[in-house]
């Protein structure tokens, strides 16, 4: 490894982070299709932590902000699947409340469905609702909210 080639993965790095945020996952796979060798990459991947230009606290928390459509679960899966630590997807998930995810779910439900959606929709609604990761009681609460409180009660 010379000094001149891991500068030039660096740079690379820092030209591709300059396009969009990215955890190290995605920049190792970056630099790696680049055709840098491992030594180079770990080298620029602990240079970019080290300067404080990629924080993978932050980028957790940014993607669980620009996603407001998706819920917990679902966010969880994905920052694992961008090679997130369970330490920084967790701090990341634990901004949203219950409360907040009740209403990410009602804003969600109420954009497909509008505001008095008929029982088939609304249960359909609520079943979407849960595969994009919400939790059974923030689905059930959003779709309580929108319809007809008779159609989830406990049987």
């Amino acid at each position: 490894m010379t000094k001149k080639s891991e500068k030039t993965a660096f740079q690379t790095a820092i030209g591709y982070l300059s396009l969009r945020a990215a955890p190290l996952k995605t920049i190792r796979e970056y630099l790696q299709k680049k055709g840098f060798s491992p030594e180079e990459i770990e080298a620029a991947a602990e240079k970019l932590v080290e300067h404080g230009i990629v924080k993978e606290s932050d980028y957790a928390k940014r993607f669980v902000e620009t996603h407001p459509s998706a819920g917990p679960r679902l966010l969880r899966l994905k920052l694992r699947q961008k090679g997130l630590s369970d330490e920084d997807t967790r701090a990341a998930l634990d901004e949203i409340s219950p409360e907040a995810e009740a209403e990410r779910a009602l804003a969600l439900l109420r954009k497909k469905l509008g505001e008095n959606p008929a029982p088939e929709a609304l249960q359909k609604g609520a079943q979407a609702l849960l595969r994009r990761g919400f939790s059974y009681a923030a689905a059930r609460s959003a779709a309580k909210l929108l319809g007809d409180e008779a159609l989830f009660e406990e049987e």
